[in-house]
Formats: structure tokens, sequence, C-alpha cells
């Protein structure tokens, strides 16, 4: 161990560091980096000259903050980050605050080290900021990227319209920001925090932000924040709650985002309001028949990556949908759901996905034949591994092949390790996925941070 470059052990204790998780005691002496400390001079000297082992600051109203040895290691931490820029995780929930008297002293500290946040992640009740005078004493967040807001969801937060949910004093993040080009207005299944109509272009820079993520119950929440910034707009996650489609005000026109690169939505309702004319990315969740071939046409996009997630769409809409991005498609992912997709279906759609070798006389057309990379998952109990084997030797062992990388996940179907071994040796990146990782891989590919 004495051999090791100090960097390299640098790049080893960051990946130690935990991820973020709501269950985590933000000052955990069993977790890196405090344990780091404990092991040798050597690596306590190496942790404590490691400024972004410690550039992550979580602060939870659940824990007690009143006493002087959790201030204390706050301030620690912040020294021991010296320069580097800081990722600042706020947990407010309004019962664990109005009785956590420490809370404010905490604020207080982070407030000082104002001008090295990166990014500010907020969870819980939004009236938290009266806990945080000294925050809104900050004149400017020079290195400020990313803001994330969310309420703790509840069944029926997307329902409500009392202050909870308006940011109100939380326009310091906004006041003075020069590089903030990302908004998270909510994290998975939690509500979006609100702005005042007359506060929406008041306080947020609009024009700047290049990432909008967010879930409102109607469309024109979403509009009122889009239309500022429908120019720039690079990446967005549009949501609406699962049986609140009726809530839409779609008697207008499309609103057109010329800009946009990336687009995750949660319905496919939405891609009938929009239009994006240089869209690469789609990622859309549920049931795509209707307004996806549309879309397609209205914006004449060249799609090179989709992702359709819970997709109950038929094999032979399907098929005809991946038909018009054949010759742009790179990288596809499906999770196939439903009524529609039983045995027959999911080898109809690997059929059709299918290289058919060319012979000297004719050269049949070949759907979607640039594909690079292919993530398949279909229900539990569904048989198509066979079939899917055959679609992967298809077009691995074409003779112009562009495939490198696949990822199955597994449900109840017995798995011949033996083919994908041998795959993995002729130099295809294969990744057989437990079913039980799903979640997590669409809170991946929807990049969303654990707050």
């Amino acid at each position: 161990m004495d051999n090791i470059p100090n960097e390299l052990l640098q790049r080893i204790f960051a990946l130690a560091i935990e991820p973020l998780r709501d269950d985590v005691n933000p000052v955990d002496e069993d977790a890196a980096p405090w344990c780091l400390l404990r092991v040798c001079r050597l690596w306590e000297n190496v942790a404590l000259f490691s400024p972004e082992l410690w550039s992550t600051i979580v602060i939870s109203a659940e824990h007690n903050c009143n006493t002087l040895e959790e201030q204390r290691f706050l301030a620690l931490q912040l020294q021991r980050s010296g320069n580097a820029p800081l990722d600042i995780v706020l947990r407010m929930p309004d019962f664990y605050l109005s009785a956590n008297r420490g809370i404010p002293n905490m604020f207080a500290l982070l407030a000082k080290a104002s001008s090295r946040w990166r990014s500010f992640h907020v969870s819980g009740c939004m009236g938290g900021w009266k806990f945080a005078p000294s925050f809104d004493r900050i004149d400017g967040l020079p290195l400020l990227e990313r803001v994330v807001l969310s309420n703790n969801p509840s069944p029926e937060s997307h329902l409500r319209s009392d202050q909870d949910h308006d940011i109100r004093d939380g326009g310091f993040l906004f006041r003075n920001s020069p590089r903030l080009q990302c908004v998270v207005l909510n994290a998975p299944g939690a509500s979006a925090v609100r702005f005042q109509p007359d506060d929406c272009t008041r306080i947020v820079p609009w024009r700047q932000i290049r990432t909008y993520k967010a879930m409102y119950a109607c469309w024109d929440e979403h509009v009122s924040n889009l239309a500022p910034m429908a120019r720039t707009l690079v990446d967005a996650d549009l949501s609406l709650p699962n049986g609140r489609v009726g809530l839409l005000w779609n008697d207008r026109s499309p609103l057109e985002l010329p800009s946009l690169k990336r687009l995750v939505v949660s319905h496919g309702v939405v891609l009938g309001l929009i239009s994006a004319p240089a869209l690469a990315e789609l990622h859309v969740y549920g049931a795509v028949e209707h307004q996806l071939p549309d879309f397609l046409a209205r914006s004449a996009c060249k799609i090179r990556r989709l992702t359709l997630y819970q997709c109950p769409t038929s094999a032979r809409v399907l098929l005809d949908i991946l038909g018009g991005m054949s010759g742009t498609l790179e990288h596809l992912a499906l999770e196939l759901r439903g009524d529609e997709h039983g045995t027959a279906s999911a080898r109809n759609i690997l059929r059709g996905l299918s290289l058919v070798r060319a012979d000297s006389d004719s050269k049949p057309e070949q759907l979607c034949p640039y594909l690079a990379s292919i993530y398949w998952s279909t229900a539990k109990g569904i048989a198509d591994h066979d079939a899917l084997l055959v679609m992967v030797y298809s077009r691995w062992r074409a003779p112009s092949s562009k495939l490198r990388e696949v990822d199955v996940h597994l449900n109840s179907r017995l798995v011949r390790s033996r083919d994908w071994y041998e795959l993995r040796r002729e130099g295809l990146d294969v990744k057989l996925v437990m079913m039980t990782k799903v979640a997590r891989a669409i809170r991946e590919w929807r990049e969303y941070l654990p707050v």
C-alpha cells in the first residue's frame, strides 16, 4: 500500500464516498471520508489534503443539529473542503424544522461559504427559509450551476395550492447566479414547487437556464416557466401526474423548443403539445402510439437515442415508429409492459430488429442498422430468450456491425449464460441486470440526483 501514489489513493477514496440516500446520517463517522482518518497516518494525510472528499455537505433537520458536536463537524468539513466547489443538500421536513433549534446555526455556517456553492438541493418544506435568515443576506452565488427544489412526496401533493409549494423566500438562489444553468423543481414522485405568477420571471433568470425538470398538474404551469427559455432550453424533463392529463389545456398551438436536444416526458400526451426540431434524445414513459408519430412528423427531428419505459404499445406500431427513425437511431432502450406484450409480441419485435443477411441478388431493408446499444426488458414470464439471442447475434456478427453494448434486464426467463459469455469473449459489452434494479436504472437515465 505504501507504493500507491497519493493521486491514485485520492481516486480510490472518492469511490468510497456513499451515494446520498434519505436514510443516511449526514455525519457518519463509520463511513468515508471520516473513517479514512483512522486507518493509518498515510491515509489520514491523503484524506485531509483531498478537498473534494469533503465537498458534499448534507444537513438534515431529522437529525439532531442542536449539539455543538454536530456544528463542529460541519465547521471541520467546510475547513477541510478548502477551496473546492460545494454540493449542498438540505432535508427540511416541516415538523423537524420547527423542533430543531440548531438548524439556523448550521445554515449560518453554510452561508459563510456561499461563494463556493456549486449545487444546492432542498427537499421538504419550502417555508423552511424562515429558519435561514443568514441566507437572505447572501449577495451572490458566483459558482452555483444547479438548483434542485422539491417537496416531500404525497398522494395529493399535485392538487394542493397552499404556500408550502411556493418558493417564496428562496429567491436568494437566483438573485445573482451567473453560472446557473440547471433548475429542477421536483424529485421523482414529488410535486414541483410553484412560483407566484408575478414572481415567475422576476425570481428565476429563465433565459440562462439550459436544463429544466418539473412535474405539474396542468400544462399551463409548465408553459409559464418554459416560455421565457423556449429558444435556449437544451434538456427538459416534463412530467405530469398519472391520471391528471385531463387538466391539460391543449387547445393551443404546440410550443416550439428549437434548441432542445434531450427530452424526457412522463406521459406521451406532452408530445402533442411541443415541437423540437433539434431533438436527438427522447425518453417516454407509457403509451406512444398516438402522439409520438405526429410529434416526429411535426418536429422533423433526427432521434439518435430512444427510451420507451413501461410501454404497452403494440409490436406493429412500435416497429412502424422505429422504422421512421431507422436511419439515425443509435441507442434503443425498450421496457415492454401491458396486455399487448406477451411472448408472441416480444418475439415479433425482436424478429423485426434482427438484421437479415443479404445475399448476392438482393439487399433487404434493415431496421435501425446503426444501433450501437440495445437495452431490453420484458415482463415476468415472457419466453423471449431465444429470439433475443438471435437478434443480438444477427447484429453482432453482421459484416458492418455497429453494435457495442447489450443490457438485458432479467425476469423469470432461463438464461443460458454460456451464450452471453461467448459474446463477451468476442468483445461485446453484455450486462445482465436483475429486475429489481430497473427502477434505479430509470432513475439514472432521468438524471435525477438523490436528495
